[in-house]
């Protein structure tokens, strides 16, 4: 194969042309691998990895399919595919392999060979295959059709079959809830681990269940939380004043130095409002004091 040799290994072909091993009734799980017949001008060695639990649903099913209408997620395969056409495209079977293995198994592969697009050594996008994302962004285009997609979600009403399995796979309190011997029902708080009674817990209305955390658990957390922003509030005042110390007074001296005689008469007629309400107020308790002990026949 020339460009096209990568490590030795008995393969079987899946596909090939016209001849398809799934029309004879293969199928299993296991880890497969794209090669094409042609170097490629641009890779490496036009190759492409990949496992699945049902290699004939993956492969004629979704792959194909979507190399022939022009709209597969991978564009270095669509670009070779319709550059080179299928004859020229051949479906191996690299192992065979248990279900929970699969992903294990590609990633020694993808370890082993490192078919990676950005490396430009082959076709594969992903660099973990169990974490595909890990490291990329989806584009702005795959972020608008994820968002119409969930808007459109949005607006469509379940049905009770739906609702009934969203429920469980959320579990409304069923994994937590005990029945005592005097028929009242007991749930596990999540933070304490102690059984206590379902008044004992905060019933949130829009969920139509109860909070994981007992009432005490609860306030308990939110006034830790409360707690601790307010320290780092303070904290963070007090930072800012010690760093920002010498600019305040300086602003402080500016603004003493600017200051106009109409400020300076403002400022005086204002003290002398104070000192005349501190006079008033101190005239006031002495004559409340005076009388006082005139009633009580003090002189």
């Amino acid at each position: 194969m020339g460009n096209n040799q990568f490590i030795d290994l008995k393969m079987n072909i899946l596909i090939s042309g016209s001849y398809s091993a799934f029309q004879e009734g293969f199928n299993g799980a296991g880890i497969y691998l794209a090669t094409g017949l042609i170097p490629s001008s641009v890779f490496l060695r036009p190759i492409y990895f990949g496992s699945t639990n049902n290699l004939k649903g993956r492969i004629c099913n979704a792959h194909i399919p979507h190399l022939l209408n022009n709209d597969h997620d991978n564009k270095p395969l669509q670009h070779y595919f319709n550059n080179h056409g299928k004859d020229n495209l051949i479906w191996y079977l690299v192992e065979t392999t248990n279900p929970e293995n699969c992903l294990l198994r590609e990633q020694f592969y993808l370890d082993s060979e490192r078919p990676f697009v950005d490396e430009m050594r082959g076709f594969n996008i992903a660099h973990d295959a169990l974490a595909p994302m890990l490291g990329r962004k989806h584009t702005s285009e795959a972020r608008l059709k994820i968002s119409e997609a969930s808007k459109r979600q949005k607006g469509k009403k379940k049905s009770a079959k739906q609702i009934q399995s969203m429920k469980r796979k959320r579990g409304p309190n069923s994994n937590r809830l005990l029945k005592a011997e005097n028929g009242d029902v007991l749930m596990l708080c999540t933070s304490c681990d102690q059984v206590k009674t379902l008044n004992e817990f905060y019933f949130l209305k829009k969920h139509q269940r109860f909070t994981a955390e007992c009432l005490i658990c609860r306030t308990n957390r939110n006034r830790k939380w409360i707690q601790d922003n307010k320290i780092a509030r303070n904290e963070y005042r007090r930072q800012w004043y010690k760093n920002n110390a010498s600019r305040i007074n300086e602003g402080d001296k500016l603004r003493k130095r600017n200051r106009t005689n109409k400020d300076r008469e403002k400022e005086k007629a204002k003290a002398r409002l104070y000192r005349e309400k501190n006079r008033k107020s101190i005239r006031r308790y002495a004559n409340e004091y005076y009388n006082k002990r005139k009633n009580e026949g003090i002189h």
